[in-house]
């Protein structure tokens, strides 16, 4: 059974007046060209829901449908080789899409901070939503790294896993093992394609 506190540090802040926010902006004139690759200033879930109300976003459904290819994905990979593949699949499509898959990554941490903050949900439920949305949250921020070059994303999820866990669950974690693509070598060849990954949402 999970322990801990159901209480998300942050959130019960004033929340910030959205400057280019989704809902003040046209969606049909919101190009990739025009979002932003902004970072949140913390690892907490303060600073990225201030981040995303003061930046603007791609359309709904476009997140909507990441966040269903994320899941998606995850869900398919059941094993650590699996899931090594999978970023690598998951890596062409967004570096044909950088901004929208960058903004579909803290959305997706927003969502998780939303639920678990949620008093309605049980422990254990906000437990398996946990573990869920971390391994698809793992294998977009690793897809994010291999599109961009970029560790912010993995390095910010790490703090959150850590911060979660301890202000969640009431879990003290000193350290954490290596990356899975530290530890191990991705395959060289497989008979896999982007079908098989199950990439596209239903």
């Amino acid at each position: 059974m999970w322990m801990g506190t159901l209480v998300l540090s942050g959130l019960a802040c004033t929340t910030p007046e959205p400057k280019n926010s989704q809902s003040s902006v046209d969606d049909s004139a919101i190009q990739d060209d025009e979002l932003s690759l902004s970072h949140p200033e913390k690892a907490d879930a303060w600073s990225t829901h201030k981040l995303i109300v003061e930046n603007k976003q791609p359309r709904q459904g476009e997140i909507d449908e990441c966040e269903a290819r994320v899941t998606k994905t995850s869900a398919s990979a059941r094993n650590d080789q699996d899931l090594l593949a999978a970023k690598s699949h998951l890596g062409k499509a967004v570096s044909q899409g950088v901004a929208l898959y960058h903004w579909c990554f803290y959305q997706t941490v927003r969502t998780l901070d939303q639920k678990l903050a949620d008093s309605e949900f049980s422990l254990d439920q906000k437990g398996e939503e946990f573990f869920q949305k971390m391994k698809g949250l793992w294998l977009l921020a690793k897809a994010l790294e291999l599109a961009t070059g970029d560790q912010h994303y993995f390095i910010y999820l790490r703090d959150r896993y850590i911060q979660l866990n301890r202000d969640i669950f009431g879990r003290s974690m000193e350290s954490m093992a290596p990356p899975i693509d530290d530890r191990i070598q991705a395959p060289i060849s497989t008979e896999r394609d982007d079908d098989d990954l199950n990439l596209e949402a239903e």
